[in-house]
């Protein structure tokens, strides 16, 4: 958490998934937004890829939360779902929930 709070990627990433894995979307959707909008779009990709190993030692694998928060987020009339380069605001976390769950289930 301390990592996460002064703003190193990976750890914002792993701390806000595993926060909304367990049902704090409010507080995880935080750390998501954050490197979003501070990092930019790519950070999105390299922490998936920097955090495979850790993503694999860990029990965040049990995405069961996440698919049901997917299946009541709304996506923007003006994002498409499939389309992860382009985001709003409201959709980017809706969409990284989306593309970790895809990721995982490849890994």
């Amino acid at each position: 958490m301390v990592a996460a709070e002064a703003s190193h990627s990976e750890a914002m990433y792993l701390y806000g998934m595993i926060l909304i894995n367990q049902g704090q979307l409010t507080e995880g959707e935080k750390f998501i937004k954050r490197i979003w909008k501070q990092k930019g779009f790519q950070a999105f990709r390299t922490c998936l890829v920097n955090c495979k190993p850790i993503l694999l030692e860990i029990s965040v694998r049990d995405y069961i939360i996440l698919d049901q928060l997917l299946t009541v987020m709304e996506v923007g009339d003006d994002c498409i779902a499939g389309e992860f380069d382009d985001v709003c605001e409201n959709c980017i976390v809706y969409k990284e929930i989306f593309r970790f769950i895809d990721y995982m289930d490849r890994v």
